[in-house]
């Protein structure tokens, strides 16, 4: 005898084994994609290496390392520290001084004495916007510096995600903080812009122990190589284990200073816009 359930019970097991088929292809092609990654990655890396060229030299980065730490002491400094090292790299002869580090709140005279210190070098100088994601991308906190220090430089993005493999893949040319479009540091050391919808990838093709470096230590003791910043634009950021901030460079298997993977994307862009057309 036949059930009356059976009609509905065959229909059931039809659907079901569709629904299972159907996850099974998206498991598929979700996999697929995961293992993608590292295989990009390394091809990246291959191409990176069979193409290395140094960099333009036009961009100097100093860092706060431990030879700095050890002159002036734990981070953070007091701001007539970074105020002496910004006076120090203009009397050298530098173009453009963009500071990486973040410069907190020390109170009214202090930041007062920061600021008039920028003052002294109207459009020349260029402090970091940046984002605290650790509760997440919509509860992003921005880190920016006192509005009297602000107000007498230019601000600059340092908005960005490290990729799941410790470096930056993608640089946003503009990104909105707070109310303002802010255009990232890269377009600014290049020149070259876009809009708040346009991201470019890093060439890390660039070969990163070719970028000049000076300690801050150095700069702030007079020890610094003659000429070394003259004419060039100088980015000041940290290069200690302590103070973090070191970045994978993608095919040269090592870390550097987030610094100078700003001078790389800077590099990349001096080259031209590049185009995100896959590997």
């Amino acid at each position: 005898m036949t059930s009356p359930n059976t009609p509905t019970s065959f229909k059931d097991r039809i659907r079901k084994s569709v629904a299972l088929i159907v996850l099974l292809v998206v498991s598929a092609v979700l996999t697929l994609i995961e293992l993608g990654h590292p295989l990009e990655l390394f091809l990246r890396a291959a191409r990176n290496s069979f193409q290395k060229m140094p960099v333009s030299g036009e961009m100097v980065v100093v860092g706060v390392d431990d030879e700095a730490l050890s002159s002036l002491g734990p981070w953070p400094w007091k701001h007539a520290h970074m105020a002496g090292l910004t006076e120090r790299l203009f009397a050298d002869g530098a173009r453009r001084v963009f500071l990486m580090t973040p410069l907190t709140d020390q109170g009214e005279s202090r930041n007062r004495l920061l600021a008039d210190s920028f003052a002294r070098y109207p459009g020349r100088v260029f402090v970091s916007a940046k984002a605290d994601y650790r509760l997440g991308p919509k509860r992003v906190t921005y880190i920016l510096p006192p509005d009297i220090v602000r107000d007498e430089a230019q601000t600059v993005s340092l908005v960005r995600y490290v990729a799941f493999w410790g470096g930056f893949s993608s640089i946003p040319y503009k990104t909105d903080v707070e109310g303002q479009a802010l255009d990232s540091i890269e377009s600014v050391l290049s020149g070259v812009y876009g809009s708040t919808q346009e991201r470019f990838p890093i060439n890390y093709a660039f070969d990163s122990s070719t970028v000049p470096y000076t300690s801050a230590a150095d700069v702030l003791s007079g020890k610094a190589r003659a000429n070394a910043f003259r004419g060039k634009d100088v980015v000041v950021g940290f290069n200690a284990p302590s103070l973090g901030e070191q970045m994978r460079v993608l095919g040269q298997g090592h870390k550097s200073p987030a610094a100078t993977v700003v001078v790389l994307g800077a590099e990349t862009l001096k080259h031209g816009r590049p185009l995100q057309l896959g590997w």
